[in-house]
């Protein structure tokens, strides 16, 4: 039975799977990472998050653990099963989380445009087929700061004649502008650009040698801060929605990506001065219930038998290629 039903998902409806794989076995994954770390508290200003169809969601880079806060942020707003991170390559060959960051269908790119803009496309084009809930986020920094990236990213503003940003690296564009272009014409389309800061976030960089570390901003979040269930105190979301077809008409994707992280780098230095972000604030609570209890419980059957489904699926494609493969030849 589990061998017809992986044939039927895997072969006869490849969009039925990545409609599971995302509601069920993504929904398991994020759930269970917060099981394990610590709650989150978040202070949103700005305008409404995530009413679109279709959403493309940029974010500036501080720390190893920003990835986690527009995540926590979208399970908020129940939105966190859509979510699809662009990601280093690297990190998909990291036993067992790599392996299945690249089974949830996240985007791992190399870093070499000619050998991913192909896979970008490719795996974008999937999702607008799918017609389903696509929550895209991007970090267009593309790395966290430190003095020595911030040296090269002012550098290379100086000789583009672009901006030169003291709290935020100069954001790359490639990328977004393939995504917007091959989303700008999806109904309902939204591009919510986060700015994030973090209680006690007073505009330090850290030296390369420094890491994830700081001298003064100590209460800053980390990866190896959160694994220790150490817990950090709220972030800070300023929230800017603009319709993607706007966007990608707004005369290019560099002048709109650099116009908005002009607009970010002020933001932050209001921040530094104020203490939050102007606006109405909305706080936004992400902690462990009953739910996610529920889940953790489920969580390692299901793995078992989301394994089982991926090696029968495999045998099957395998099968299927041996037997009709030859009919063809």
């Amino acid at each position: 039975m589990l061998l017809i039903t992986c044939w039927v998902v895997y072969l006869v409806s490849p969009k039925l799977k990545r409609k599971l794989n995302s509601q069920y076995a993504q929904l398991l994954f994020v759930r269970g990472i917060s099981y394990v770390l610590p709650p989150v508290e978040m202070v949103v200003t700005g305008d409404e998050f995530c009413d679109g169809s279709q959403a493309i969601v940029i974010a500036n880079h501080q720390v190893d653990a920003d990835w986690w806060y527009p995540w926590c942020l979208l399970r908020a707003y129940g939105q966190d099963a859509y979510a699809k991170f662009i990601l280093k390559a690297d990190l998909g060959r990291m036993p067992l989380v790599g392996w299945g960051l690249k089974g949830l269908d996240f985007i791992m790119l190399r870093r070499d445009w000619q050998v991913d803009q192909k896979h970008l496309m490719q795996q974008l084009q999937v999702f607008v087929h799918d017609d389903t809930p696509l929550r895209l986020v991007i970090f267009p920094e593309g790395t966290t700061m430190n003095t020595t990236s911030l040296e090269k990213s002012t550098a290379f503003a100086q000789k583009q004649g672009r901006p030169e940003l003291k709290r935020l690296l100069l954001p790359r564009t490639t990328g977004f502008a393939a995504c917007l272009d091959c989303l700008k014409d999806v109904p309902s389309g939204t591009v919510y650009d986060l700015t994030i800061a973090y209680e006690g976030y007073s505009g330090e960089v850290p030296t390369w040698e420094m890491g994830y570390e700081r001298a003064r901003d100590v209460t800053l979040p980390s990866m190896a801060k959160l694994m220790a269930a150490q817990r950090c105190g709220r972030a800070h979301i300023h929230v800017a929605a603009h319709e993607m077809s706007a966007v990608a008409a707004a005369g290019g994707a560099e002048a709109w990506l650099d116009a908005a992280w002009a607009r970010k780098d002020a933001l932050l230095e209001t921040f530094i001065k104020e203490r939050r972000f102007p606006g109405e604030a909305r706080v936004v609570r992400v902690s462990q219930d009953a739910r996610v209890f529920f889940t953790a419980a489920l969580a390692l059957p299901a793995a078992f038998v989301w394994a089982a489904v991926k090696v029968g699926g495999a045998c099957a494609h395998a099968l299927a290629v041996a037997q009709f493969g030859k009919r063809d030849a």
